[in-house]
């Protein structure tokens, strides 16, 4: 009796705790906010953008219903051929169900249907369980502390859109004094764009100390090629500053903002090449002097290129805009206030793209 008991008041606890974990997780993400993102996320990921166009041209009831059926027809074709006939037949018995008095071929086509949901979670949280392994080892390449330079602050940021980035950064340091700096963002993002950052890891290791930029760039250009990644790239932007003294150059990425603290001036780098991997170039160089209290902003195209719940693009002249506002502030606040400023622009629509942040700033 004691035993039953026992049991009975574990299962209850569970119950409660599980009814908690519910309640909680709609009060804190709100169930139709997060019900309408995951009901767009199912609309982007079984829809081309042609078939969107077309259904924006229905009326609503004849879109309603071609795009139940076609998600649903979608949805079936991405199930392997053993489900899809699972659900085939889930569904006969289902129907046949109706028209006969004993309801346990009702019962039957739920379980079925429980049996595919099943099998389905389980690929995902293996796949799941891959992808944060994969995650772990890229973040594992990143630097783990930054250059100390006397006369500089340095802070960066990563947030990835999804478990793999195609983002990088990293730092070398030169017996010279020259620190070398660089940020990437190779094409899309997942396990393909996993596998470029890791191939440019081991070439800027070897060969980033390169004082001629375009040279290496080349090189990286010429390896990726000889890797037949099949369209994918890598944007890149290095800089190099010694005695005070900026060096920088683009591969297709974003342009380099620098706040001059004197005249209150932003500057914008820009020139530059093709990302690397797609064709070999003359990449050029900018050389600017450096002043105390400058601050230089390296950043991927995820934060400018961040859309809002009105399909609305963040944008370049805003980027500039917020910071020119905060490049007063230190490298840190400034990543902080530029992360607070994408998450009210994008007014919790999911985040496409990975986002990644270098600041460097010369000290007073």
């Amino acid at each position: 009796m004691a035993d039953e008991y026992s049991q009975f008041k574990g299962l209850l606890k569970s119950g409660t705790q599980f009814i908690k974990n519910i309640w909680n997780d709609m009060r804190k993400e709100g169930f139709k906010r997060t019900l309408h993102r995951d009901m767009k996320d199912i609309y982007q990921f079984y829809l081309d953008d042609e078939t969107r166009d077309r259904l924006s041209e229905m009326k609503w009831y004849k879109r309603w219903a071609y795009l139940t059926g076609l998600v649903l027809k979608n949805m079936i074709i991405k199930l392997s051929p053993t489900r899809r006939i699972l659900v085939l037949l889930s569904i006969l018995i289902y129907f046949y169900g109706r028209f006969v008095t004993q309801s346990n071929y009702f019962h039957l086509g739920f379980l079925i249907l429980l049996l595919i949901l099943i099998l389905e979670l389980k690929d995902k949280l293996l796949a799941y369980d891959e992808l944060k392994e994969a995650r772990i080892l890229q973040f594992s390449m990143l630097p783990e502390t930054f250059p100390k330079y006397p006369d500089i602050d340095i802070a960066c940021y990563m947030k990835t859109a999804n478990e793999v980035s195609g983002d990088y950064y990293d730092f070398q340091q030169m017996e010279d004094g020259t620190l070398i700096v660089v940020i990437g963002d190779a094409t899309g993002h997942g396990m393909k764009s996993g596998v470029v950052v890791t191939a440019i890891k081991s070439l800027f290791s070897a060969l980033g100390a390169n004082p001629d930029i375009s040279a290496f760039f080349n090189r990286c250009t010429q390896i990726l090629k000889g890797m037949n990644l099949e369209y994918l790239y890598m944007a890149m932007t290095l800089i190099r500053i010694k005695n005070r003294i900026l060096t920088a150059s683009v591969a297709g990425m974003p342009p380099i903002l620098l706040y001059k603290s004197k005249s209150k001036i932003l500057n914008e780098i820009s020139k530059g090449g093709t990302p690397l991997g797609f064709t070999e170039c003359h990449y050029q160089k900018t050389d600017m002097e450096l002043e105390p209290g400058d601050t230089i902003l390296l950043m991927s195209d995820g934060f400018p290129e961040l859309l809002n719940d009105k399909e609305e693009m963040l944008d370049y002249h805003r980027v500039k805009e917020y910071f020119k506002g905060v490049a007063h502030h230190a490298p840190k606040e400034i990543i902080a206030q530029l992360c607070d400023a994408g998450e009210k622009w994008r007014n919790e629509r999911a985040q496409d793209d990975d986002i990644t942040f270098v600041v460097l700033q010369i000290k007073q």
